[in-house]
């Protein structure tokens, strides 16, 4: 389902809710890269690095709605510029613009239904502002503008940013996103074969290390990021996996081999 084109389904369909308006905000991953993207983008293993990246979204949203999804079966300060990190944008310009209205889609949503308290509206604004503003670099990118000293703090200062937006301080420890919840590996089994007694569990896990060679500045650099890292396997129907289950296992080195075709942008040897 994932590599469903966007022309597969009227508008309607994808602007229903919330979820499916994610899957929208997704397929700009999987569409092909032509020349006009920069070479590391223009391969086999970009594509497949986009669809892990796609699927471990795709988990994440399933466990998030896991309650309302019916599963299938079988039967802050500035820097100095001198110091700032001079980073650079994933160049899908299209992906920033689907998520920015997917976040306007939610304010939009949630003012209907009067759920829009104060706090919520700010950092929803706060995650539109902030996508805009990864779009506009990224179309910068693609049409070889150079960055300002303010794109590039923006850059340098993304997790801060990020953390901000989804922490929810000022709730302090009665906010909807604290302690545990903020661990980044989460699992959800999303089909049940009763023929075997199994269960299919698709999971994230804890990201993983990219590199890639990109220009900045007009010199070929090598830029480090993180990644998503995605899991699908199989357990029994008795032994479905919590997410401090699937987490243990991520610690203790037990996890499921990953997907055969990652190996062509993986370092097996990790």
């Amino acid at each position: 389902q994932m590599c469903i084109r966007d022309s597969n389904y009227p508008s309607e369909v994808w602007a229903q809710n919330l979820y499916w308006n994610w899957l929208y905000s997704l397929m700009p991953l999987l569409f092909p890269k032509g020349s006009g993207f920069p070479p590391f983008m223009q391969n086999i293993a970009w594509t497949d690095k986009e669809l892990f990246a796609s699927l471990g979204s795709w988990s994440e949203l399933r466990h998030d709605t896991i309650l309302y999804v019916k599963q299938s079966g079988t039967e802050r300060g500035g820097m100095p510029y001198s110091n700032l990190i001079q980073g650079f944008v994933e160049p899908n310009p299209y992906l920033f613009a689907r998520l920015a209205s997917l976040a306007e889609f939610l304010i939009t949503g949630l003012n209907a239904n009067q759920l829009l308290y104060a706090s919520f509206e700010t950092h929803l604004k706060s995650l539109h502002e902030l996508l805009l503003a990864l779009k506009n670099i990224a179309e910068k990118e693609l049409t070889n503008h150079p960055l300002s000293v303010d794109d590039y703090e923006l850059i340098c200062n993304i997790g801060e940013t990020l953390e901000t937006i989804v922490e929810f301080a000022e709730w302090g420890t009665e906010g909807p996103m604290t302690g545990e919840e903020l661990k980044m590996p989460v699992v959800a089994d999303v089909h049940t074969d009763s023929n075997t007694n199994t269960c299919l569990e698709e999971a994230v896990g804890y990201p993983f290390v990219i590199y890639v060679i990109c220009p900045i500045e007009g010199e070929l650099v090598l830029a480090k990021g993180a990644g998503f890292s995605y899991y699908e396997f199989t357990q029994p129907i008795s032994q479905r996996l919590t997410d401090e289950e699937w987490q243990q296992m991520l610690i203790s080195g037990s996890e499921p081999p990953l997907n055969y075709w990652t190996v062509s942008f993986m370092d097996t040897n990790y």
